[in-house]
């Protein structure tokens, strides 16, 4: 508003809020109820984990984070801290027990760890960022930048494991909040022709929503994270009107010329027309109807079923289990057995882990 830009971004289900930071000012109903239960729901997470580690009950688990945070004696006295030491006194301990145990960094570590491991052979997928037309990579818009998923690289990457020899299964981790959808359907039917030859499980990071759970939908298996945030099954679209910006703030004007009354749609130098937007709703309609349609599909439920939690809402991954949305809640050795369990590989066996893209 101080910049004299308008905004206008429409949008299918008030739960999908990441518009509203363009058109609010504060929490709409439906932002401030689905952020409550996203809050709930961590919360209970971290206070039943501390609970479980420290060998407490989870009320007073609820207790000592509302006293917190502590100095060192009083952790201790709390039960969430077992001692206080230095490192000095801590490796002479360690000494005692183990004399002439060697301290290694964390390269020495893992270069340790990497020897290669006999048995079948399962592709790991990995996807992370934004989802967009085009090659993995970067972006370095000061606003909005970070990671890039890119569709084909990630498409390239499916169909290299379909090529490959004497692999088994795929493990597809996700971590992305969505983006295009043109460009998640390409990775998703890219996953489904993958799935038809071997088993597909997506193991679910951080962050696999809106597209991130569009692409989801290629799997047999949905594994998510207790702490995942996933869900928001809807779309939105809009643009700015930065004429007033540059004309009030900058002294900045345009001569325009254009022929076809829709040519301008997506410009930014004036509010769509009425025509303009009905372009737009039939365009969100269309995309919401065939992200509702797919998920059905993936997790046969019926469309009414998949609209009444969707409409935008967004879970974490317990939740998103509760509500049906994924299959089994745990990190990637939880994706790993399923996908073992769908090749008929033997769970105690070791297996070769091969990366796509490099």
């Amino acid at each position: 508003d101080k910049l004299d830009i308008r905004s206008e971004f429409p949008g299918r289900g008030d739960y999908k809020t990441a518009r509203f930071m363009y058109t609010q000012t504060d929490f709409t109903p439906a932002h401030r109820e689905m952020t409550e239960w996203l809050l709930d729901s961590i919360m209970d997470q971290l206070t039943q984990g501390i609970a479980d580690g420290r060998g407490l009950q989870a009320v007073e688990v609820r207790s000592l984070i509302d006293r917190g945070p502590f100095l060192g004696e009083e952790s201790v006295e709390a039960g969430l801290v077992d001692r206080l030491e230095g490192w000095g006194a801590f490796t002479d301990r360690l000494d005692e027990r183990q004399p002439n145990a060697q301290t290694i960094g964390i390269r020495s570590y893992l270069k340790r760890q990497s020897k290669r491991v006999r048995g079948p052979k399962i592709a790991v997928v990995t996807g992370v960022g934004s989802i967009m037309r085009g090659s993995s990579g970067e972006s370095f818009n000061p606003l909005f930048g970070g990671p890039i998923m890119g569709s084909d690289t990630i498409a390239r990457a499916f169909r290299n494991v379909r090529k490959a020899k004497g692999v088994e299964a795929v493990v597809f981790r996700v971590d992305s909040p969505g983006g295009s959808a043109v460009a998640s359907e390409i990775i998703r039917q890219e996953m489904v022709r993958t799935a038809e030859e071997i088993p597909v499980v997506v193991s679910m990071s951080n962050v696999a929503a809106s597209g991130g759970y569009w692409i989801s939908c290629g799997a047999q298996r949905i594994v998510a994270d207790p702490g995942t945030i996933t869900g928001s099954i809807g779309v939105y679209g809009g643009h700015f009107n930065t004429s007033g910006f540059y004309e009030n703030k900058l002294g900045v004007t345009f001569g325009r010329m254009d022929r076809g009354f829709n040519a301008s749609i997506y410009g930014e130098l004036e509010d769509w027309t009425d025509e303009q937007r009905a372009v737009i709703d039939r365009m969100l309609d269309r995309i919401y109807d065939d992200f509702v349609e797919r998920v059905a599909a993936a997790r046969n439920m019926a469309p009414e079923a998949v609209d009444a939690i969707g409409r935008g809402r967004v879970f974490t991954g317990v939740q998103a289990w509760e509500n049906g949305l994924v299959d089994v809640v745990g990190g990637f050795d939880e994706a790993l057995m399923e996908a073992k369990k769908l090749a008929d590989i033997d769970l105690a066996s070791g297996v070769q882990l091969v990366e796509y893209p490099r």
